[in-house]
């Protein structure tokens, strides 16, 4: 515990040197983090008793890594290289299975990790993690291909008792070969209609969206 309070103090010191965390909301915030990094290290510590007990293996391979990959597409009638990249909480291997794992401090349904067409995901937000594993997962496969089964998922943080929550697309149980050759043609497809001139940016109709919206004060929805 007093490892997790130095190591939790460090960090606030080091991106918030100016932060006051000995009162009010931000020693509130400051204690809830403190209790999800306890019930993490219970949960993964009882999840390696689970894999030596099965005779899993469990190798953790990157942590916060940065992944980039170009994605050509063609705008306005010109071939562009656009850079994609992202960075992942964490890459591990259990049992062979490479697992690109997301942390989520907020609610996590585990529905809204398995979508059924690419209609879907492009246009029900709902499925914004589901999109966000698979650009992770391209990512990866483009810097390190032919890796093997690729398995990304979601480990929420706030509710460790649901454990790891996988990804499912298109009715599998893993994005194969062919699906995240769709979803590089898939992001193509989205980045060359943002750049498209003839296509202007609207309002959505769903108001429900707009309470997540970082730019509600500009519309003034």
């Amino acid at each position: 515990s007093e490892d997790i309070h130095r190591e939790l103090q460090n960090s606030v010191q080091e991106n918030y040197p100016d932060g006051n965390m000995d009162s009010g909301r931000n020693l509130l915030l400051y204690n809830v983090a403190v209790n999800i990094v306890e019930n993490f290290i219970s949960f993964e510590r009882q999840n390696l008793k689970e894999y030596e007990k099965n005779g899993s293996i469990l190798t953790l391979s990157f942590l916060e890594k940065r992944y980039q990959a170009n994605l050509p597409v063609i705008i306005t009638g010109k071939e562009s290289n656009i850079f994609i990249a992202g960075k992942t909480d964490r890459i591990d291997n259990l049992d062979g299975t490479i697992r690109v794992i997301d942390y989520k401090t907020g609610a996590v349904n585990r529905y809204d990790l398995s979508f059924t067409s690419w209609e879907t995901l492009r246009e029900n937000p709902k499925y914004d993690k589901a999109l966000q594993l698979l650009v992770y997962a391209w990512l990866y496969e483009s810097s390190h291909p032919n890796s093997g089964i690729l398995q990304p998922g979601i480990i929420p943080l706030r509710s460790l008792r649901d454990g790891f929550i996988p990804l499912k697309p298109l009715k599998q149980d893993h994005p194969d070969r062919i699906i995240l050759e769709q979803t590089e043609s898939f992001l193509k497809e989205l980045v060359q209609e943002i750049f498209d001139p003839t296509k202007p940016f609207g309002q959505t109709n769903d108001l429900d969206l707009c309470g997540s919206c970082f730019f509600k004060d500009i519309c003034n929805r």
